[in-house]
Order: C-alpha cells, then structure tokens, then sequence
C-alpha cells in the first residue's frame, strides 16, 4: 500500500504505545511463569508481539510435533530458540519464519546451543531443532546481537544446574540485556552480571508475586523517538506521554541527542534510532556522520542502504562506507517522488516525518509495514497534523 504524504506542520499530544522490547520479554517470562499471556497487558498489538504470542502459545500447549512460527520477528526467533530447547525434552520443534528471517543470520546462537545437547536440521530458517539443553559455558560474540545474550538468559535459569554466558567481544546494544534482565527480575530470577558475561543459577522458578493483577508494558522511547524528532526539526512542541525517563530502554537516547545534536554519532548502541536521526540530519545546514552502523544492513531490510536513499529523496545527500553513513543536510529540503518503504516499519515511519517538512509531497510504498511494531502510526501521525492519503 502507497501512502501520500503532503507538507504539513505537527504538533500536540499523543500517547506513547507499548514497548515493544519490553512486551516480547514480559510475555516470555509470564509464559514461563505459568501464567496465561493476558497477564501482560497489551493495549495494541502488533505483529512481532502476535507472532511471540502465536509461537509461546504453540511451545506451552502442543505435545508432540511442535511448529514455531516466528512470522519475520527477528526478537521472536533469537529468544525463543534457546527456551524452545529447555522446554524441547527431546520434541522436534519445528522453526519457520517468512520475509527477510530466514536470511538473518543466527549461527552463533545455534552453535552455543549445539555445544549443549542441541541438534539442528540445517543453519538458516526452516529447521528442526531436537536434543535436550545441558547447562555449562556458553560463549558468544558480543559484537553480533544482543538478542543471542537475551534469550540464553531467559531460557538458562531453567537449567538443573548454574551456567554461564561468556563474551568474546564487547556487547553491542547492552541496554537491551539490561531490558531482559529487568524483566527476569521481576519474576524473580536472579542473573550475576561479571566481566566479560552472566552467571545463571540454575533451578530457578519464574514467578511474579508483586503483581498479580498483570503487567503493564512501559511505553517504547524507539517509537516515540520519530515524533520527538519532528518536533526538534522544525521546533514544534509535540509531546509522547507516557514515557519513563529512567528507563532502561536504550532509545531513551533520544532526547539527549535532539537537545544536543552532535557532527558524529555512534548508533553501535542504539541501532533502531539510526534512520530518524538521519531524517533529522537532513534538515541541518552542515554534515553529519553516523558511525556504528554496519549491523543495519541485516534488519528488517539492508536499514543502511535504505536510510540513504530515504534521505537522497528528501532531497538532502546520503553517503555510505563499511561503517558510516555521512548525511549532507540542508534547512529546506524539496522532496517529491517516491521513497522505497523497503518492507521495513522504521523506513516508512521516517519517510513520513520526512515527508512533513519537504516542499512537496512524497509516495511511501510498504506504508502498512509499520504494523510490525506501531499499527496506529498513521492514526497518531494525524492526530499531529499530519497529511496523509493511500494512493488511489
């Protein structure tokens, strides 16, 4: 679907949604915890919190032959893989996905997992995973993803015995462990932070004591930040309640680097906030470099690729290396044609902030893609002011 987007000012007040980083990670333990996954208390779903819905359910419930269905949730896989293999006990479980998933590469998580009793059909999306998980030393690449961290945690201190997580470089994206460590605190499940990893006790029970009226999800600073940043761009007032300023959500970034907008900015640690801060850059009379950006080329679509031709539409100038994307800005900005949505929900959702402050209008493709992680991105954008029509 194509979707229109006219020159308009925003400004005002919306609410912000659900993490959605937050929300994979309660549903997971709520899982584990044996509660029903109403427990979280979801206000909008959206489809990478429907496809960890859909794969908890079919892991808790089925008895034989287990089909996980990670949809193109790319959270959903890399947690659930290790807690599949914990809840496994010698069950074939069955792993699909569709778009790009099958494509993102997970072979250091499957090669921990194969170290510890696991066995897989083939390296890459479909495979059957069977075998049962022993605890001991697993060891992985900080540099690679956070999420590989995150779901040996979550699925670790179900282990009969201790374990431990090992990293053999740095640990990109932290902030995201910090998340999931959160989240298992408040269940109950302790996780030791050491250097160079995380020690797991084992025998540990998922419970939730403090809350048993459910959990409400915090709101997602990641969202927020496209509505934060077009209110910088043009100083408008728009505000995105409820948001936690001490969160531990690594987008949170945002407001610090809005307020004080530096010529180089490393999004190594803040991956997801690397396309709206490009927007932003746009708009500048100067150039600005990102650096850290060479994990954007295996999201939901090559982010880096198509955050540089998002801001060659605009109208500004884009210029990419192995690691750096430089953006030559100007205050006014043409726009016009159409922008490659590229199936991914950030690239839509920062063509259309985009989009707001050019001269003229411009065509996003894939406009419904920003169902994976902020279905009422369209109905906020025209609470704001926003313009925007499907093409007929």
């Amino acid at each position: 679907m194509n979707m229109i987007v006219r020159p308009a000012p925003l400004s005002g007040r919306i609410p912000a949604v659900d993490s959605k980083s937050a929300a994979h990670r309660l549903l997971i333990c709520a899982a584990l915890a044996g509660k029903t996954l109403d427990f979280v208390k979801i206000s909008e779903w959206n489809d990478d919190l429907l496809a960890t819905k859909g794969c908890l359910e079919s892991l808790i419930n089925s008895t034989d032959s287990i089909i996980v269905d990670c949809h193109e949730s790319g959270s959903t896989l890399r947690f659930l893989l290790p807690v599949a293999a914990t809840l496994a006990r010698n069950r074939e479980i069955k792993f699909i996905g569709s778009g790009r998933l099958p494509e993102r590469d997970t072979s250091s998580l499957l090669t921990a997992l194969k170290q510890h009793g696991m066995a897989f059909s083939s390296e890459k999306l479909p495979f059957t995973m069977t075998g049962t998980l022993s605890p001991g030393t697993f060891v992985l690449p900080g540099s690679e993803s956070s999420q590989f961290v995150s779901g040996l945690l979550l699925a670790l201190p179900l282990l009969a015995a201790d374990s431990r997580v090992t990293l053999t470089s740095p640990l990109q994206s932290a902030a995201y462990v910090d998340m999931t460590i959160s989240a298992l605190n408040r269940f109950g499940i302790t996780i030791i932070e050491r250097k160079g990893g995380y020690e797991v006790p084992g025998n540990q029970e998922f419970n939730c004591t403090n809350d048993i009226n459910g959990i409400v999800p915090e709101g997602d600073w990641s969202n927020a930040a496209f509505f934060l940043a077009a209110g910088a761009i043009r100083d408008t007032l728009i505000f995105v309640d409820g948001l936690d300023d001490d969160s531990v959500q690594g987008d949170r970034a945002i407001v610090g680097l809005l307020n004080a907008f530096p010529e180089v900015i490393d999004v190594s640690q803040i991956p997801d906030l690397a396309p709206i801060l490009a927007v932003r850059a746009a708009f500048l009379d100067r150039e600005t470099t990102f650096i850290g950006v060479k994990r954007l080329i295996l999201k939901e679509s090559n982010r880096l690729t198509a955050t540089a031709c998002l801001i060659d539409k605009l109208g500004a100038r884009a210029e990419i290396g192995t690691d750096y994307l430089r953006v030559i800005g100007k205050s006014c900005l043409k726009g016009g044609g159409t922008v490659d949505g590229a199936n991914d929900h950030r690239i839509v959702m920062a063509a259309a902030i985009g989009a707001t402050f050019c001269e003229n209008p411009i065509v996003i493709t894939n406009s419904e893609s920003v169902k994976k992680s902020y279905p009422r991105f369209w109905h906020d954008f025209a609470l704001l002011g926003g313009d925007a029509q499907t093409e007929a």
